[in-house]
């Protein structure tokens, strides 16, 4: 039962859109690092804009020509409502249980060069559609997929680029503030949306720079927080001083009053 209640916090607290308040559906990343639902920013753009603001920090980011579908999918949190679904699933006992990226019940597959999960249906479908016929998708049972994946967990899987499929993002472009693939570094920005000529970095050392960053910045509020709860104390016993002198004051002048 402890278990549950985890997971439902798990859910409650980091797998819902915050517009729409539900689960998120194919969840992009913005820039400032916030996550919402494709279909949720679809509905915030301004009709024929290039740019899209975040509801939650209201910074802009100027959008690729692919537009909203483009932005970069939040692969954490597709792995991490994969993992919550897969614990509390019946099935979870004995396996780990992967969710069709399409319509979310059980996959029996998985595209390689998308890097996602699909079912029977939706893994047809996406054979049958010209952008992604030549992909290569294979079952979970089979070898292949025991050898890649066998074992791993979600969240050091490869993330592949969305513009890209098949692509791994290795890249960071310190220009847009958005992880890119090698091909994307290649392409004229204008003209394919793409990154050539902006200032790139490696994924990794971008990250580290980033968790650098964020450490510093943990050490920094929880150097305030000392001094904020210090000064609170301060002021507390100050309070209770006041009121002590305050209620000493009342019985002088009650005392002078009776004289």
């Amino acid at each position: 039962m402890a278990s549950v209640q985890v997971h439902r916090e798990l859910d409650d607290q980091f797998l819902q859109c915050p517009i729409c308040r539900k689960r998120f559906e194919d969840p992009k990343i913005l820039s400032c690092f916030h996550t919402f639902c494709e279909s949720c920013l679809l509905s915030t753009l301004q009709l024929e804009s290039d740019k899209i603001e975040c509801t939650l920090c209201r910074s802009e980011q100027k959008l690729s020509k692919g537009g909203v579908r483009s932005l970069p999918d939040n692969k954490f949190i597709n792995d991490l409502s994969a993992f919550v679904n897969s614990k509390t699933s019946k099935c979870a006992a004995t396996d780990q249980t992967e969710y069709c990226q399409g319509c979310k019940t059980i996959a029996s597959g998985y595209c390689i060069t998308c890097g996602d999960y699909l079912c029977d249906a939706c893994g047809a479908v996406h054979k049958n559609m010209t952008v992604s016929k030549a992909h290569r998708i294979v079952t979970l049972q089979s070898e292949e997929y025991q050898t890649i994946f066998g074992g791993v967990s979600p969240f050091l899987r490869p993330i592949v680029c969305p513009m890209h499929p098949g692509n791994e993002l290795k890249l960071y472009c310190e220009t847009c503030k958005v992880p890119i693939c090698l091909e994307c570094a290649l392409q004229e920005p204008i003209k394919d949306g793409g990154h050539k000529g902006h200032k790139n970095s490696h994924l990794k050392e971008a990250v580290e720079k980033r968790a650098l960053g964020l450490r510093d910045l943990k050490s920094y509020v929880d150097r305030r927080s000392v001094k904020m709860k210090r000064t609170m104390e301060t002021l507390h016993d100050v309070a209770e001083r006041i009121m002590t002198e305050r209620n000493d004051l009342g019985m002088d002048v009650h005392q002078y009053a009776d004289q």
